[in-house]
């Protein structure tokens, strides 16, 4: 399950930059998932890492790409470590990757319905 998923990753990563990049951008959305599930505002969060809101937005959005530098001061404000940061960033694109693995099983599913379907006809 989502071990073995994120050891993909952590594989994957050694070899591929771009995938590392695109992952930066998936922090975004792990960032907004810590703040809220803290109870703490944009505001709050900017004013803890030294970065305007508007910044800080654009991240959550997936607009821009989070840096090491920054993560770890985003890190700090929401009282975690990178490593909890990036687990909630591919437990996340775990749940996208497990959901297009079961709606394939179940078109799959019902081509096959359907075909026997049609073979009774």
């Amino acid at each position: 399950g989502i071990i073995k998923y994120i050891i993909n990753k952590l594989a994957v990563h050694k070899m591929d930059k771009v995938n590392f990049h695109d992952d930066m951008v998936k922090l975004g959305v792990a960032l907004r998932i810590l703040r809220k599930r803290k109870n703490l505002t944009q505001d709050d969060i900017a004013k803890m890492a030294g970065i305007d809101r508007k910044h800080l937005s654009d991240l959550e959005l997936g607009k821009h790409k989070v840096g090491l530098e920054l993560t770890l001061l985003l890190c700090q404000a929401l009282g975690v470590s990178r490593f909890e940061l990036f687990v909630l960033a591919w437990e996340e694109d775990y749940k996208i990757y497990r959901q297009k693995v079961l709606r394939e099983q179940a078109e799959k599913q019902c081509a096959s319905d359907l075909t026997k379907c049609l073979f009774f006809f």
